[in-house]
């Protein structure tokens, strides 16, 4: 504020707002005089463009020497890759507020420098291509548009902090869905508290079924958009369980068990919205909202629908677990660059965890599912040498520039921060329980987090996940971590299952004979063509690479589906000769054939369990330690820690 306003304020606060309103360039305006509004164009939804204006007033008393800049964020909260969405934009202009063209050019690849001329309000137009259903970021037809923020709605980030409203121009018979609230009943008209609440708001528009639902008298929807549009033939065929007595009653189930988990439902309404098209898969985390994408035939059996049910439980666990407690290095979003974290493991990592355990507890899936997922999960670094390299915290790191930019290296040199992540979830779950002898959880030590870390204050680190667990079960997890988060020491699942009454056997019952080992995976074209060479491998050593094209294995043509099956007819030490074309030029590779072993350990209940070890099981799963056991194989109980750790 300048000497002059200061008199003025001293002299008359009237005089002041009348000099505020007069002043235009001259003087810095008040917040109270800034404002922002978008408009959403969406009558030609059927080119697949959107037409976009934001009108910002107050400029003058934001404005930087008389030049405003605006930006698109380069990529969206709950993808750790950088999008650049401004490619989108076909044009861009800025005007005053009576037309006057402003002189708006690029200073970096998605931000725009308007120059103000000192006008108190200013207009930008825009239009974008959206066209970009995959990474659920934007996406208009005739039918629907989706529309991530993030992706589509530039900003000014002296205006970040500011109220914004949305109108919303659309074709007759659309509606909309949206976390955000409306204005007065008007569902076109959207209200955020601040950029960053719009962003984390996307908008489905069009035509759709919606379902109802409320849990402790929150309401809650579920909007679901067919990609074959209104009265498809995909949606009449979708099968018995896209019903809404059938999704309102699931969702509900999984709403309220996770609700038990935190203690609270930390919103006014939530919006569950389905895209439903051939291909569709995954699901992006928001405020109160969710976007989560499947393929016509989930509905058609109990198991696909039960894997759908387990998407639901992953984005809707994150209304707690990213978006409220959220890892310092993501709070405040930096929309423009990077954010780097080395907690993704947890983010992640742990709701991929709680997706399957919350599942049971809410009665959507069995004990014996879990189980078998979790075996999956001990038995997945085997065939990943990236297991020996790359530890969960770095794999979170460098989300940045590995999980999300896959090659064909990815098997040798990474891990999954969601994968890996979900098992060393898993492993501190046991660590916990078996320190505190039962009397903690990693439930107790999410609750701990949410409650310590409010959304209103700093993110947590590796070192308060560390002090939580600490105090829980009165126990130093710095090593833990060292050696597991951190290092790369392989997880002892077979010596800590036990506090869950749950051992760990060799499925093949004792029979340890190794196998025959290239280390190749194809692809599935015919002839197949080899997508990745595990370091692992004596056909990583003589010199095979991904993208090579085998013709024959040993003197007989090799087709798509068939490698597999040569395998298991010959034995360790056997010669191989590939014949492979790479760059159009026909060799031959040769190598004698390694071993692995082809034991799998299998996670299964003990057969004589102590009361504490039912006790913590119905903890764990929220169900009982079943009547009657099956009897018991005569499978060899695996106890070496050794025995499952990674190669």
């Amino acid at each position: 504020m300048t000497m002059s306003m200061v008199a003025v304020a001293l002299g008359s606060i009237l005089s002041l707002l009348a000099a505020s309103s007069a002043a235009g360039g001259a003087a810095r305006g008040h917040e109270a005089d800034q404002s922002v509004e978008y408009t959403v164009g969406l009558m030609d939804a059927r080119t697949q463009t959107v037409h976009m204006t934001m009108r910002l007033t107050g400029v003058n008393g934001a404005a930087n020497g008389d030049a405003l800049d605006i930006c698109l964020p380069v990529w969206r909260p709950g993808r750790y890759t950088v999008l650049e969405p401004a490619s989108s934009i076909r044009w861009l202009s800025a005007s005053t507020a009576d037309g006057t063209p402003l002189v708006c050019e690029k200073t970096d690849k998605a931000t725009w420098r308007i120059q103000t001329l000192g006008a108190a309000e200013v207009r930008v137009d825009y239009v974008l291509y959206a066209n970009s259903i995959g990474d659920r970021t934007r996406h208009v037809d005739e039918s629907h548009a989706f529309l991530s923020p993030a992706t589509v709605f530039v900003y000014a980030p002296e205006f970040r902090a500011l109220p914004a409203n949305v109108k919303l121009e659309l074709p007759v018979g659309w509606s909309v869905s949206c976390g955000l609230p409306s204005i007065k009943g008007d569902p076109t008209m959207l209200y955020a508290v601040d950029y960053d609440r719009l962003v984390d708001s996307p908008i489905e528009a069009g035509i759709h079924d919606v379902f109802t639902f409320e849990v402790e008298d929150t309401p809650h929807e579920i909007v679901v958009w067919w990609g074959d549009g209104p009265g498809g033939e995909r949606k009449t065929q979708a099968g018995k369980m896209y019903t809404s007595e059938r999704l309102t009653t699931d969702f509900a189930k999984i709403v309220a068990e996770q609700k038990k988990l935190f203690g609270d439902l930390p919103y006014d309404r939530y919006v569950f919205m389905i895209h439903v098209y051939p291909g569709g898969g995954g699901g992006t985390e928001h405020w109160n909202s969710t976007i989560m994408q499947c393929t016509p035939t989930v509905f058609q059996s109990e198991d696909s629908y039960r894997r759908f049910l387990g998407l639901v439980s992953h984005e809707f666990f994150h209304t707690w677990n990213v978006k409220r407690l959220r890892p310092a290095g993501l709070r405040p979003y930096d929309y423009q660059h990077e954010n780097y974290t080395d907690l993704l493991w947890i983010a992640e990592g742990t709701t991929s965890y709680y997706q399957g355990v919350m599942l049971v507890r809410a009665g959507l899936s069995t004990p014996d599912s879990e189980l078998d997922g979790l075996t999956a999960g001990i038995n997945g670094p085997r065939d990943r040498p990236g297991t020996g390299v790359q530890s969960v915290e770095e794999s979170s790191f460098d989300s940045w520039i590995k999980f999300n930019r896959p090659s064909p290296d990815d098997v040798n040199s990474r891990v999954s921060f969601y994968d890996r992540g979900s098992m060393a979830s898993f492993l501190l779950d046991l660590e916990v329980r078996e320190r505190s002898a039962g009397a903690a959880s990693l439930d107790d030590l999410m609750r701990d987090l949410y409650e310590r870390f409010p959304e209103t204050g700093r993110g947590y680190t590796r070192r308060d996940v560390i002090d939580s667990a600490n105090r829980l079960a009165r126990s130093d997890f710095t090593e833990f971590f060292d050696r597991y988060i951190s290092g790369l020491q392989p997880y002892p699942f077979a010596s800590k299952v036990g506090v869950l009454g749950l051992e760990l056997v060799d499925a093949k019952k004792g029979k340890r004979e190794d196998a025959a080992y290239a280390g190749i995976n194809f692809d599935s074209s015919d002839p197949p063509t080899v997508s990745a060479v595990l370091s692992d491998g004596p056909a990583y050593a003589a010199g095979l690479i991904a993208g090579d094209t085998v013709m024959a294995a040993n003197g007989l043509r090799l087709r798509s589906g068939v490698w597999d099956k040569l395998l298991k007819s010959l034995a360790p030490g056997d010669q191989v000769k590939l014949t492979v074309f790479r760059y159009d030029a026909l060799r031959e590779i040769e190598f004698a054939l390694g071993s692995k072993s082809s034991e799998r350990p299998k996670l299964r209940r003990v057969s004589e369990p102590t009361q504490a070890q039912r006790s913590a099981y119905q903890n764990w799963l929220g169900q009982p330690w079943p009547a009657a056991v099956p009897a018991q194989d005569d499978s060899r109980a695996i106890l070496a820690p050794g025995d499952i750790g990674e190669h």
